[in-house]
């Protein structure tokens, strides 16, 4: 579960940076990858939470854990991709879609 503290506005109703709780553990990775243009607190949260907590040895089992690898489809003389596996973690899926 993700959770955060609640976002201070400005006095012009804008929303400012949604912060860790001071006691998670993941604070100072999510920080880290805050810092990184493009990405927001949330959007780090949800990586780090979702993806980071476990070890990988390359990108395609990231990509494959995430559900983004290709689908085949191969009967007799046809051979086609059907687009992604949707096979994977559904959230982490969706955020690494609009990071890209």
């Amino acid at each position: 579960m993700v959770t955060l503290k609640a976002r201070r506005s400005s006095p012009s109703g804008d929303t400012a940076v949604a912060l860790p709780a001071a006691d998670d553990a993941d604070a100072v990775m999510v920080a880290l990858l805050a810092r990184l243009g493009g990405i927001g607190t949330e959007l780090a949260t949800v990586l780090v939470r979702e993806a980071l907590y476990r070890p990988f040895a390359n990108r395609k089992e990231v990509a494959a854990y995430a559900g983004l690898t290709p689908s085949l489809f191969a009967s007799g003389d046809r051979h086609r991709e059907q687009g992604i596996s949707k096979a994977g973690n559904p959230l982490l899926r969706k955020n690494m879609v609009e990071l890209a």
